[in-house]
């Protein structure tokens, strides 16, 4: 069935789709892959090819992108890939947000985000939460600061999400969550911050301007726009204009006219604040021809605005009045959106219900039939259960046992090892050192007393060395007051040793953590930072050990050398016994190489 189907929706919409190279290639793609039998394999590349054609389709054409959308949810009602149904529930977002309808935006994006999350699908993860940042952005863009609460979660909304797009490390994804940013400290009128934020997006994007386009330009007016804010309209007006030029290059993407579109509407609402109402009028218009090729209300809306408050200003009530006609006619129809909204909520609720009776009915037709012989087979099924159930808790607590007694036993063999070292091999160390010192080193030439400093220097290093390992193999903090107190003073050794400048970011609660679980941190940390004081060449590190939602992230950055990834040692690195340490604990490790190195572990608490 599904084969006609998709055939019909190649024939319906391609004919009104603006024919790319890139649309071509897609189209072609889709009519291959309706022709193989139906897998996994071809179903995901469908839902894909047709999420990328909804993703592509212009933000004049609301029609045939609505002819796209339910397509792909239509065809993800069918799928055998699991995932179709996370990008349909994507699609369907995007769709609701650029038609106005903001709670069915919101709540469809967090249901993609919910599914990408379960099949650990991180990149698309992360776009569904940019869109859902951008939804957040342009639903606060017109509405006034009054609930102090809403705005603290939509702040630590928006402060999280940079910092998982940073982690990602997609240019594009972490400069449209600094532009949200930035537009929420505008609005709060705090300049000094909106423009760092905009800086940052220029700056994350700036290796590419062309496939960056609007978070590079955009960022570059912004901080223009800023330092106006901020009274140097000299300089701001320089990056303004420059911008100003780029934005009248005409471009295939459209993007030419949504940055002509912002441009107009933020330097509008700049001189509206500043009751230059003239250039107030000059700017929103614009950016009003170029929303003439795109349908997006909400900036309809903004621009309507400034043209009001404008002409009211002015003294030209007439045209003032056109203006507030528009806006009232916005106001009442984003009212009658979300009213629909809800009512399709409704609807779509009633409609799953409705099916579910029917089925429930089918149901309670087969269960009278066969309820006496469920009835003999769940008896005999419980005692199974209840069998199983006492061996498996019999098993676990081995198991535990065996656990336990494995760390006492390593925690008594560290013991050990550390007073060896620090009783036995320390006091060698000093007991040489202080032969060397009884040299008569006063008749030396300046080579021999070159060497004979260096060989003190060197034997100084070793007996600090073996104190900081003879301390590390199990520290007494670790023990007596837990995993913060131990990596900070960890942290205060390293630091003294000068090689490499040190600093930590701890948030978790070490309550929850079991003895095992903080001896395996503690000994992966300790893993990690031999690594960056023997390879790295780092003047600073960080050791970042956060817990969110269930998750304990652990992260160790230096700004040392490097590496080459195509020669990594695992043997030598240490890093084969750190994956043991993770897999252990059912944890994941990634590994960064960009201005330093960076390894990154999720494990779940």
């Amino acid at each position: 069935m599904r084969k006609p189907i998709l055939i019909l929706l190649l024939m319906f919409p391609v004919k009104f789709w603006g024919q790319t190279p890139k649309n071509d290639s897609l189209q072609t793609v889709l009519r291959q892959l309706i022709t193989q039998p139906v897998s996994v394999k071809r179903d995901s590349s469908l839902t894909v090819s047709l999420y990328s054609i909804c993703s592509m389709i212009s933000l004049a054409e609301p029609e045939l992108r609505q002819v796209w959308t339910d397509s792909l949810k239509r065809f993800s009602k069918t799928s055998s890939w699991r995932q179709s149904n996370a990008y349909s529930h994507l699609a369907i977002s995007r769709n609701y947000h650029l038609q106005g309808y903001t709670s069915l935006a919101f709540k469809e994006m967090e249901l993609a985000i919910k599914y990408f999350r379960r099949f650990q699908n991180e990149k698309m993860y992360l776009i569904a939460f940019g869109n859902l940042s951008v939804i957040i952005t342009n639903y606060f863009y017109n509405k006034p600061i009054v609930d102090t609460q809403t705005e603290k979660k939509y702040l630590s909304y928006l402060l999280d999400g940079l910092m998982l797009m940073k982690k990602q490390g997609n240019p594009m994804q972490i400069a449209n969550m600094d532009l949200s940013l930035m537009q929420y400290y505008l609005r709060h009128k705090d300049y000094h911050t909106a423009m760092q934020y905009a800086i940052e997006s220029w700056v994350t994007t700036k290796n590419d301007p062309d496939k960056y386009f609007y978070q590079y330009f955009a960022g570059k007016w912004y901080q223009g726009l800023c330092l106006m804010f901020l009274g140097k309209q000299e300089e701001g007006f320089r990056i303004i204009n420059q911008i100003k030029v780029i934005a009248r290059q005409p471009r295939k993407d459209g993007m030419d006219k949504y940055l002509l579109t912002s441009n107009g509407l933020s330097l509008g609402n700049y001189y509206l604040e500043k009751k230059d109402y003239e250039n107030a009028i000059k700017e929103a218009k614009v950016g009003e021809e170029a929303l003439k090729s795109m349908k997006l209300t909400i900036f309809d809306y903004a621009l309507n605005k400034i043209f009001y408050e404008s002409y009211k200003n002015l003294g030209k009530p007439q045209e003032a009045l056109a203006y507030f006609e528009k806006m009232q006619l916005y106001e009442q129809h984003i009212e009658h959106k979300e009213a629909l909204g809800q009512y399709l909520e409704w609807q779509l609720k009633y409609e799953d219900e409705k099916q579910k009776n029917q089925i429930q009915s089918l149901e309670n037709q087969q269960l009278t039939q066969t309820r006496n012989f469920l009835l003999i087979g769940g008896l005999l099924g419980l005692c199974v259960v209840i069998y199983v159930f006492f061996v498996n808790r019999k098993l676990r607590k081995k198991n535990q046992d065996i656990q336990e007694a494995l760390l006492q036993g390593q925690t008594m063999e560290r013991k050990r090892m550390a007073s060896e070292l620090h009783d036995n091999i320390s006091n060698k160390i000093l007991g040489v050192k202080m032969r060397v010192e009884l040299l008569e080193n006063e008749y030396f030439t300046p080579k021999e007393r070159a060497n004979y400093d260096s060989t003190l220097r060197f034997i100084d290093e070793v007996y600090a060395d073996v104190r900081l390992v003879s301390h590390n193999l199990l520290p007494d903090e670790l023990e007596k007051h837990g995993l913060i107190a131990a990596v900070e003073n960890l942290i205060k050794k390293l630091n003294l040793i000068g090689k490499t400048q040190f600093d930590a970011q701890i948030q978790i609660n070490q309550v929850s953590f079991s003895p095992r679980i903080s001896y395996e941190i503690y000994s992966i940390i300790l893993e990690l930072v031999n690594n960056v004081l023997k390879h790295a060449q780092a003047k600073n590190a960080v050791i970042a050990i956060i817990e969110t939602e269930g998750y304990l992230t652990i992260s160790v950055k230096d700004n040392g050398k490097g590496f080459d990834s195509h020669q990594i040692n695992l043997d030598s690195l240490g890093l084969k016994n750190i994956h043991s340490r993770i897999q252990s604990l059912r944890g994941h490790v990634r590994i960064h190489n960009e201005g330093g190195t960076e390894v990154l572990i999720v494990i779940p608490v």
